[in-house]
Parts: structure tokens; C-alpha cells; sequence
């Protein structure tokens, strides 16, 4: 399952190389991820909130205890504003995810409206229209051809434990983060290398 915090942006999707100011009326966050949460609860058929724990929203906003973003957060020490949602659509790992525009409210906003319009047009009766459209945000899988996991988080070989590896990617991603100096690409290297740890020592277990 992909992290909320940091942002785990999906592998395979292109970044926004300039960010606009949205036309939207102010959004909130906090209500911005409540619309994000109710949207997808309805195109999911989930009408009592039994399966929010499978909503993962990953932004680089600090989470409440409920993990969800903070609305309080510190907006003068994030620069990179994107947002990811991942949930499963007929047993199916989807992602949408936005950073066209320069606050995470508003880019939060803009995958809500997203997901609104789909289900509207879905609504009218277009044959397969949701099936087709959620192909193209299939969540890929998590790759690194180039090193394997072990040596991105600066291993000879995988750990013993799989704390050791959990401890020594905390530290790294700090270091790494754009908000600490650090860059995007070493950021999501470092939370694919995680990703795949995980996986290593759960198939292992």
C-alpha cells in the first residue's frame, strides 16, 4: 500500500513542469479531502464508510492522529505540492493524482471535481464508460531496475530485519525530501526502494 506521508507520487506519471493558480473558489483542505473521501465512497459503492481504511491520500502534509493531512500545516515549508489518492475500483489499484496547480488544496479539489465528473457522466448511462476510464489510472508497480532496494537505502546486502531497513529509509528520506534541500526523483527512489523492502520481508515472513 502506497504511503501518505511523504508523497509517494505514482511511477510512470509525469510531473507538472509549471504550476498555475486554479480558478477554484478557495477550497479548504480539510474539506477538500472530505469531498475526496465521500466521492470515492460513492463510486465504490461504500455508502457507510466501511472500507475508508483502503483510501490512501499522499501528499507532503503532516497527518492527523486519524491520517488524514493537517489543515493547520506549515504551507511555507512544503514546496512541492502534489497529491495522490489510491484506492481499489473493482479490484483494481487505481491513483489519481495532481500538481498542475501551486496549492494542495487546489489540487486536492481538482481530483475530487475528477472524480465527480466521471461518476456524473457514468450516471447518463455511457456504455463501460467508468471501466475504460479507469484503466489509464491503473497504480503501476513499483520499480528500480537500475540498484536493487537494499542498495538504495545504502545496504551491501538486505538486513536481517526489516526494522533495520524501515529505520535506515526514515533517515534517508529526510535528508532526501525536497522540502529538507533534497530532490523529487531522490525522494521517490527512496520510497520505491521502500515499497520494495516491504514486499521483500513480507513474502519472506
Amino acid at each position: 500500500m502506497a504511503q501518505k506521508f511523504p508523497l509517494e507520487w505514482p511511477v510512470g506519471y509525469p510531473r507538472a513542469t509549471r504550476k498555475e493558480r486554479s480558478k477554484f473558489a478557495n477550497p479548504t483542505l480539510d474539506k477538500s479531502v472530505k469531498n475526496v473521501v465521500a466521492e470515492i465512497g460513492r463510486l465504490i459503492g461504500d455508502k457507510y464508510g466501511t472500507r475508508r481504511n483502503e483510501i490512501v491520500i499522499s501528499s507532503n502534509v503532516p497527518l492527523r492522529i486519524d491520517g488524514y493531512p493537517r489543515a493547520d500545516y506549515l504551507r511555507s515549508n512544503i514546496t512541492d505540492k502534489g497529491v495522490a489518492v489510491y484506492f481499489k475500483h473493482d479490484g483494481n489499484d487505481v491513483v489519481m493524482c495532481c500538481d498542475k496547480y501551486d496549492t494542495i488544496e487546489s489540487n486536492m479539489h481538482a481530483i475530487y471535481k475528477s472524480i465527480e465528473a466521471l461518476r456524473s457522466v457514468d450516471r447518463w448511462g455511457v456504455s463501460d464508460f467508468m471501466k475504460r476510464s479507469f484503466t489509464g489510472f491503473k497504480a503501476l508497480p513499483q520499480t528500480n531496475e537500475s540498484r536493487p532496494w537494499y542498495s538504495v537505502l545504502c545496504f551491501k546486502s538486505a538486513p536481517s530485519d526489516f526494522k533495520i531497513a524501515r529505520d535506515q529509509y526514515l533517515q534517508l528520506i529526510k535528508l532526501a525530501h525536497p522540502d529538507a534541500g533534497g530532490s523529487t526523483e531522490k525522494t521517490q527512489e527512496l520510497n520505491e526502494a521502500y515499497q520494495q523492502a516491504k514486499k521483500h520481508y513480507f513474502d519472506v515472513l
